[in-house]
């Protein structure tokens, strides 16, 4: 059981994107075990968090330095604004070994979203999410073989509406004139922003497989899947009844995302030393689809490589342990109808120390710090200004992309202090990260991007 406090100042970011974030998080989770067979876990989060100075995003979806593009088919209107938000998260599964070696596991979770813009325009998302995996497993000696099906479904309801007065016809004020993003450029005017529904609908399946010898443990696995969403506008059929009806003929766009996930994951012990490595390579593909023209315009083909190695050395006084985590990131992006490309390469890495103390019998303290850079290896942008409204382009898709291509530095520090205390351990935790420009290679001097990037994190938890 556990509460802590995040919260981020973005002087440095991508446009659609939070200025500033502040969160506060209450969560517990748990193991049990009835007998040797069957086993049972589960968690459940609330979080209430507030974001500062969003523009040209009306979705409940952010990027980020791995988002670094929003899905399709989303509204959006230059104006900034604040939001506050509401999300609550469980999540139950467990193991059973039915027979001598062979086991099935079960994982759900169910997250509940509120996103709520205290702005014009004025979106209220409500999001209902269901997230169901199913495993059939077998150890045979040191070999065990997994296959597992995932199953996601999700729900995300919208009203939108103006409070002032002066923004009640926002043809004439173009920073709330909402307008509908198809792709990556393509935008235009849809009437239906007031109530619309995205439903999402999700299939992936996986397999693994690991060994485990005495000193060395190795698991490798594929997950292949694809999601999609289909957005519902709003309900003219003149019954009065305005609300989005879950019926085909209500669908004006759809998206579909499909990926695939592989990892490798190794653990060598040594005599004294020993060694953690994990490799994750992740595809995806998302197409869009305008119901009314039968056509497709957006294309994003990414891949992303993360390496994470630690290495442990146990007789060091200072150093306990030191690693590398690495992030390559590509994608490729076009809008047929926008007329962008964009090709882009980066690779994020951080090396790191840490060391775990015994400050006496009871109680220790870890410490972490980690050092590290972001770089563009290659950033292509091409555009063709198509129509005269080059906002979009000019405010976002330009200005994202000097941020892609500036160099940063990263600092991150974190530390733990545990002590007992009535039989139950209590941790108290806290972490800094700083993101820091160096310099941009692009060409676009009309867009710069410097200053600093702060992230905290502070909490303490209940062991039991």
């Amino acid at each position: 059981v556990g509460v802590r406090y995040l919260k981020e100042n973005q002087n440095i970011k991508r446009v659609q994107s939070a200025d500033e974030t502040n969160q506060f998080e209450f969560y517990t989770e748990g193991f049990y075990q009835f007998n040797p067979k069957l086993k049972v876990f589960g968690d459940f989060k609330m979080n209430q968090f507030s974001e500062k100075g969003i523009g040209y995003n009306l979705s409940n979806e952010r990027t980020s330095e791995t988002n670094k593009i929003l899905s399709p088919n989303y509204y959006y209107s230059p104006s900034k604004g604040d939001w506050k938000n509401q999300l609550y998260h469980i999540s139950a599964g467990g193991r059973y070994e039915f027979l001598k070696n062979a086991f099935l596991g079960v994982t759900t979770k169910y997250n509940n979203t509120f996103y709520n813009r205290n702005s014009d325009p004025r979106p209220s998302n409500t999001s209902n999410l269901f997230d169901g995996t199913i495993s059939l497993g077998y150890t045979l000696n040191k070999h065990t073989l997994v296959a597992n099906y995932r199953y996601v479904t999700e729900k995300l309801e919208n009203e939108t509406y103006y409070e002032a007065a002066n923004v009640i016809n926002p043809s004439t004020n173009p920073d709330y004139y909402i307008k509908f993003s198809s792709g990556y450029g393509y935008k235009m005017f849809n009437s239906n922003y007031s109530k619309y529904l995205n439903k999402t609908i999700g299939n992936y399946f996986g397999a693994s497989y690991s060994l485990k010898l005495p000193k060395t443990f190795i698991m490798a696995s594929f997950d292949y899947g694809s999601k999609q969403t289909d957005h519902y506008m709003r309900n003219d059929n003149g019954s009065g009844i305005t609300k989005p009806l879950e019926e085909d003929k209500f669908i004006s766009f759809k998206a579909k995302n499909t990926t695939s996930t592989t990892t490798l994951y190794l653990n060598q012990k040594f005599d004294k030393n020993s060694f953690e490595a994990k490799a994750t390579l992740k595809t995806n593909e998302v197409m869009n689809y305008v119901v009314n023209t039968r056509s497709t315009n957006y294309q994003l083909k990414g891949t992303a490589l993360n390496i994470e190695t630690l290495y442990r050395i146990n007789e060091n006084k200072w150093i306990k342990g030191v690693g590398l985590d690495a992030y390559l990131d590509q994608l490729n992006v076009k809008d047929l109808l926008g007329i962008t490309e964009k090709q882009h390469t980066s690779i994020d890495f951080t090396i790191f120390a840490q060391n775990k103390f015994n400050l006496n019998k009871n109680s220790n303290l870890f410490v972490h710090f980690g050092l590290g850079a972001y770089m563009s290896l290659k950033n292509n942008l091409m555009y063709i200004a198509a129509t005269q409204d080059q906002d979009f382009t000019n405010n976002v898709i330009k200005r994202d992309d000097v941020y892609d291509d500036t160099k940063k530095l990263n600092a991150q520090f974190m530390m733990h202090y545990e002590v007992p205390f009535q039989n139950k351990t209590i941790r108290f935790s806290g972490s800094y990260r700083l993101l820091n420009t160096l310099n941009s290679s692009n060409l676009n001097t009309q867009y710069t991007v410097k200053g600093t990037a702060n992230y905290y994190n502070v909490g303490v938890s209940v062991i039991y």
